[in-house]
């Protein structure tokens, strides 16, 4: 065993001299003294609260998963409390913080037995002896020994106690997580609240004589009342007690049906009401229909078709639903619309005529004492439309013989059929139905099981017709009974006598009366309805009700074979539902009701996160338990919580000299020299070598040293290595003199080597010279994609002769000088060809003025300070929401969190971050000018100190930025790369490329750098922004250059076909591939910008697509200028096709130029605009005709667009204006094919 480890007793002395060793008495405590009275009460009451706090959840989640599962009502008033409340969240809440509490103490006490049983048991190592022993009187819990306890591994019999402290390391991390574990098994449920007692409104006071001021007395209830021609908002929900039907031979009853309005305005009431005991207004819903005997001797068809027909009507047979004791025939004049045979969509051509009498009389019901107020109703349909009633002798108002019963035979149900004579198809239907709602106040009780809803009528655009299933099923117009239950609706408990449930007798109200029988009234006294689907006007004898009851009477018609009591029931409730809805506002008789409604609660709907949390709660008992029985077996003298024992027998077990030692080093240092063993004090080692490259601990100790980092010692006590001054090890210097001698031998290699003798093949590899030499980009030979900057190439020796001024070639610009485009041009161009010269638009550009330095004479000299915060942030608001859209040189948290207010509290002294910010001040000065340009914002600079130049806002801005970056030219980083770039937009904005080429040059030469020396300490966000500014620089790059060129092989021809195809292909899989919201045909692009982003980002997205497509058939227009002869009908396809790309590309940059003051490629645009001018020219001035008809599509519109653009930029560049020069005389020629 190593010296420096305790054996496990806890009063054995480790000391210096071996005489103080011996032995003393082990005074053992009983148990409850080894616990100590706090654990007791912590481990035993906890375990109590514990289990309490078990049975408290479960009891939560039994009740509340039976509620889900037995009908949505808690049994137990405590859990409804809970639940219903909101209490159920917070229940859980407390009750896991409880558990953790509690479940936090019991773990401290077990952490503090595990340190006694490391202690007494089979011992620790000595570094770790303090930390134990202080650890049984107060510790936080399992984590403060999880590093100390795999040291203790010496020995083996330490593993059993350091698995029970991983166990419960593993059990205190899961127990954080109970309430989540808990909080898994909740779900929204709808559960039933208590009955609440309600003051309700539910009718109108009885008008009384003797008060004249009453609210009745002054209401009207007559006016404004039509609610046959209004629409039904939706359709209530009701409660109901019904029988079932009877069906007999020419009768259809609906049966005994009483129907509730529910007293709630309230939609969402009505809907999760589930019992209701209180006041309510009750209506007779039955409905009987029969087949009526008819006797109809005149009838007219007028001349807005419509029959005319009166007569009488009597029942046919009898009815034991019906009192026809005194049944006489009853009169009746009716105007029935017959449309016309073309009509659509097809529907019964049916109208409702009331009746002037009576014949019979509903008997039963709800108040069978008023059965004599019972209404009579003939529904009379048209068999046919207008044009075959007036060819069977019908026309005018002459009147027709009676109609013969050619038709009595295909009478079916309630309806009796007849038809005219000679015409069988041609005559009508009728049914005669009655009705008695008397609606009235009474004390209801219903109840139901789930919560209703209150559908509408839906239009269906396909079929043109509603949408009724839903309202259909609600008013129960179906021929299948289905219970008021199953179509969510309150079950009416039955009264037994409706008399005795008088609503004024059992509330103690007064006497009401219920207007809403108006609501079956007209405005005509006994005018007829069409139910069918036609116009209304003012001079017609009869009335159309809105369209919804109509498509609701039509659809139930059609749904239940032509079933008019079904039909005629749910119309009549539904005007009374309607009538009802209206009156409640003015109702003025209340009384008290009891009710009670669903809500949607949180509560556990499922028991596999409660299981979870009981076996955690186990799995922690049993371990604290089984850690307790462990302390009791193996310890004997440790007292928890007892910190003077703790600290004294670490200090007679350490040793008293030992321990002071230890005051001045680190916690974890260990304090105590090895002295010895069981056996006595160990003899002292000669120390035979000290390290020269020691540690600081092996100095310290005065012990050998491995050199190593960390060194063996260190390593093996768990101990933070520290070298004061490390050198180089031996090892070390020798391999790096190995490596400098191999340096040396290759270096002579190389020098050794014969030079080429060849001067044209004379080369160097300039990969890291690139950067800081640039060439022009139109004597480049880089690759468009390839960095300049990143990619071996081979140039020039110094010894070879070069071109002192290289010349800037624009591309677009050299097409004017194809031979053949040459021959082509008038006699004017062609002289000032030949006196400008191949490179005027270098030259031009290259002698042009430079930008004025000197400020706006209306400013003042320190116009920066008196700008406001308010300015500031609007100009790099607008710059952000324009040019770094599209060009993202700037993070925009960044300039905002950092480099604005350092610019700001510098008062824009000499730093790179007040040239930044000024750069972006006149940026966002061009793009505020663009903004309102394209009318996206009207709100210019606040501040009255800004100079603002009509030409080119912002130029007061730049030349400060300018001023302060003098002193800052040799910057390489990442805020000087920002800077050119940013710079280069201005520049290019102004349409000066001389200087864009040059700030983007630099800026290539600080992409460079930090690309070629890329630093260990470096992050995510730089490694970003520098891609962004790589990307930037080399892009800008191939734009300005103008061109791609690649390695050129003076044999080579045009590129052959496939190779066109093939470009073609990837362009468009490019095109198609595009992100969902990017993507767009090619045959409609973009003609309008909404946004900002559509003007910068999206057009030149449509853009770059349609002048690839003119790139990649450019060869081609060549050939066909240079070789007419070759070219076959594919090629000159092709040429069309570039062509319509050129004139595509127009209609897009058409989008970009609303924002042209943000705009830094207009230089590009109008080269390429002036090299497809010249190509046109020289196609429309072609001898051939199939050469001519490849521009047939250039029109007078497109010349006009080239020419508007390119006089625009020629008043900021010579260049262009000298290319407008020579487009005005071609677009002239050009105008004329």
């Amino acid at each position: 065993m190593p010296a420096s480890y305790h054996k496990g007793q806890v009063y054995e002395c480790v000391s210096n001299d071996p005489s103080d060793l011996q032995s003393r008495p082990q005074h053992q405590h009983s148990r409850s003294q080894r616990l100590g009275f706090v654990r007791i009460l912590v481990l035993s009451l906890g375990t109590v609260v514990i289990v309490a706090v078990v049975t408290f959840l479960g009891f939560l989640w039994w009740g509340a998963i039976a509620s889900v599962n037995e009908g949505d009502r808690p049994s137990s008033h405590i859990l409804r409390r809970i639940l219903g409340s909101g209490w159920l969240l917070r229940s859980i809440t407390i009750s896991s913080l409880v558990y953790r509490v509690v479940a936090g103490a019991q773990t401290a006490a077990a952490t503090e037995m595990i340190a006694s049983i490391f202690l007494e048991g089979n011992g620790c190592l000595l570094p770790d002896l303090a930390r134990l022993s202080l650890t049984r009187c107060q510790t936080a819990g399992p984590f403060q020994l999880a590093f100390t306890a795999p040291r203790q591994l010496h020995d083996s019999g330490n593993l059993f106690t350091s698995g029970l402290l991983v166990a419960l390391l593993i059990a205190s991390v899961v127990t954080q997580f109970t309430s989540t574990i808990l909080l898994t098994d909740l779900s929204a449920a709808r559960l039933v609240n208590d009955p609440s007692t309600l003051n309700v409104a539910f009718g109108f006071k009885y008008p009384s004589s003797e008060d004249a001021n009453s609210s009745t007395n002054l209401f009207n209830p007559y006016a404004g009342v039509d609610y046959w021609t209004s629409r039904p908002s939706s359709y209530l929900r009701f409660a109901e007690i019904s029988a079932p039907p009877v069906q007999g031979d020419g009768v259809y009853d609906t049966g005994a049906i009483a129907r509730a309005f529910l007293p709630f305005n309230n939609s969402t009431q009505r809907a999760t009401l589930r019992s209701y005991e209180g006041p309510a207004t009750v209506i007779d819903a039955r409905v009987i229909c029969t087949r009526p005997r008819l006797s109809i001797h005149t009838i007219n068809l007028t001349d807005v078709y419509m029959l005319s027909l009166g007569d009488s009507v009597s029942i046919h047979g009898e009815y034991e639903g019906l009192d026809t004791t005194y049944s006489d025939p009853s009169s009746f004049a009716c105007m029935v619309d017959v449309g016309k045979v073309s009509d659509r969509p097809l529907q019964q051509r049916i109208s409702l005529c009331p009746m002037d009498s009576t014949p019979a009389f509903i008997k039963g019901g709800v108040r069978p004492d008023l059965s004599s107020y019972t209404k009579a109703y003939l529904f009379i349909n048209a068999t046919s439309g207008f044009e075959n009633w007036r060819e069977n002798g019908l026309g005018g108002n002459e009147p027709v013989t009676i109609l013969e019963s050619h038709r009595t035979s295909q009478s079916q149900g309630p309806w009796q059929s007849l038809g005219l004579n000679g015409a069988p198809n041609t005559g009508i239907d009728a049914t005669l139905c009655f009705a008695n709602p008397i609606p009235w106040d009474y004390k209801i009780s219903a109840a139901s099981s789930q919560d209703g809803f209150e559908p509408t009528l839906q239009w269906n655009i396909t079929a043109g017709t509603y949408r009724s299933n839903a309202v259909r099923s609600l008013l129960g117009s179906t021929l299948a009974p289905v219970p008021s239950l199953e179509r969510g609706l309150l079950k009416l408990a039955s009264p037994g006598n409706w008399n005795t449930a008088d609503a004024s007798i059992a509330f103690n109200t007064p006497d009401t009366i219920n207007y809403i029988w108006t609501a079956l009234r007209t405005q005509s006294y006994n005018v007829s309805l069409s139910l069918s689907k036609r116009e209304n006007g003012d001079d017609l004898p009869l009335l159309v009700p809105h369209r919804a009851h109509i498509g609701l009477f039509q659809e139930i018609l059609a749904h239940t074979d032509s079933n008019a009591a079904l039909a005629m029931q749910a119309l009549f409730f539904t005007l009374l539902q309607m009538s009802y809805s209206d009156y409640t506002a003015e109702f003025d008789v209340s009384a008290k009701a009891s009710a009670s409604f669903s809500q949607d609660v949180i509560i556990p709907v499922q028991w596999r996160g409660f299981i979870l949390f009981c076996t955690i709660v186990g799995i922690h008992i049993a371990l604290v338990t089984a850690i307790m029985v462990t302390f009791f077996l193996r310890t004997r003298v440790t007292a928890l919580g007892n910190a003077w024992q703790a600290v004294g027998q670490a200090v007679e077990v350490a040793g008293g000299e030992t321990v002071y030692r230890a005051v001045d080093r680190e916690e974890s240092s260990p304090a105590i020299e090895a002295h010895g063993s069981d056996e006595g004090p160990p003899s002292k080692r000669q120390r035979g070598f000290i390290a020269r490259q020691a540690c600081e601990y092996c100095r310290q100790k005065k012990t050998r040293c491995d050199e190593d980092f960390p060194c063996g010692l260190c390593k093996s006590l768990g101990l933070q290595c520290k070298f004061t001054q490390r050198k180089a090890t031996r090892n070390e210097a020798s391999l790096g003199m190995i490596v400098n001698i191999l340096r040396r031998i290759e270096g002579k290699i190389d020098d050794s080597k014969p030079h080429e003798s060849n001067p044209t093949e004379h080369r160097s590899i300039a990969t890291a010279l690139r950067p800081f030499n640039p060439r022009s980009p139109a004597n480049s030979s880089e690759v468009l994609g390839v960095p300049s900057f990143l990619r071996h190439e081979t140039i020039d020796s110094p010894a070879a002769p070069t071109d002192p001024n290289p010349a800037i070639s624009f591309s677009a610009h050299q097409v004017l000088f194809w031979p053949a485009i040459q021959s082509a041009l008038p006699e004017s161009v062609k002289l000032m060809c030949q006196m400008q010269g191949g490179t005027y638009s270098t030259r031009l550009e290259a002698s042009r003025p430079k930008l004025p330095h000197a400020t706006s004479v209306d400013i003042s000299s320190d116009w920066l300070s008196k700008l406001s915060i308010a300015t500031l942030k609007q100009l790099s608001d607008v710059y952000f929401t324009t040019f770094n859209l599209a060009n993202p040189i700037l993070d925009q948290k960044t300039y905002f969190q950092r480099t604005l207010g350092v610019a700001i509290d510098g008062n824009f002294g000499i730093c790179i971050e007040s040239c930044i910010v000024l750069i972006v001040m006149a940026l966002g000065s061009m793009g505020q000018k663009a903004l309102q340009e394209a009318g996206f914002s009207g709100t210019p600079a606040s501040s009255p100190y800004v100079g603002q130049d009509a030409d080119m806002p912002g130029l007061d801005f730049f030349n400060e930025a300018r001023k302060r970056f003098g002193f800052l030219m040799c910057e390489q980083d990442l805020q000087a790369c920002q800077f050119y770039l940013l710079s280069g937009l201005f520049y290019a904005e102004a349409l000066r490329p001389i200087d864009w080429w040059a700030m983007l040059s630099k800026a290539s030469a600080c992409s460079a750098y930090f690309w070629n020396n890329l630093s260990r300490d470096r992050d995510e966000w730089m490694l970003d922004m520098q891609s962004r500014l790589f990307w930037i620089t080399i892009s800008s790059e191939a734009i300005e250059r103008g061109e791609v060129l690649m390695f050129e092989d003076p044999t080579a021809d045009y590129p052959p076909g496939p190779v066109e195809d093939e470009l073609i292909r990837q362009l468009e899989q490019w095109r198609e591939r595009l992100p969902p919201m990017l993507q767009f045909d090619p045959k409609s692009p973009l003609t309008q910008a909404e946004s900002p982003s559509d003007a910068l980002v999206t057009a030149w997205l449509h853009a770059r697509y349609f002048v690839a497509r003119y790139h990649i058939g450019r060869p081609l227009l060549h050939r066909a200028l240079e070789r007419p002869a070759s070219l076959t009908e594919g090629h000159l396809r092709k040429c069309r096709d570039a062509i319509s790309a050129v004139l595509a590309w127009a209609s897009v940059i058409q989008v970009t130029d609303t924002m042209r003051s943000c705009n830094p490629l207009k230089f590009f645009v109008c080269s390429q605009i002036f090299g497809q001018i010249c190509v046109i020219y020289a196609l429309s001035v072609s001898p051939y005709p199939y050469i001519r008809a490849i521009v047939s599509d250039v029109n007078k519109k497109w010349t006009n667009f080239a020419l508007n653009y390119l006089e625009a930029g020629a008043f900021s560049s010579p260049a262009i204006e000298q290319d407008f020069k020579i487009a005005k005389i071609l677009c002239e020629d050009i105008g004329k094919i």
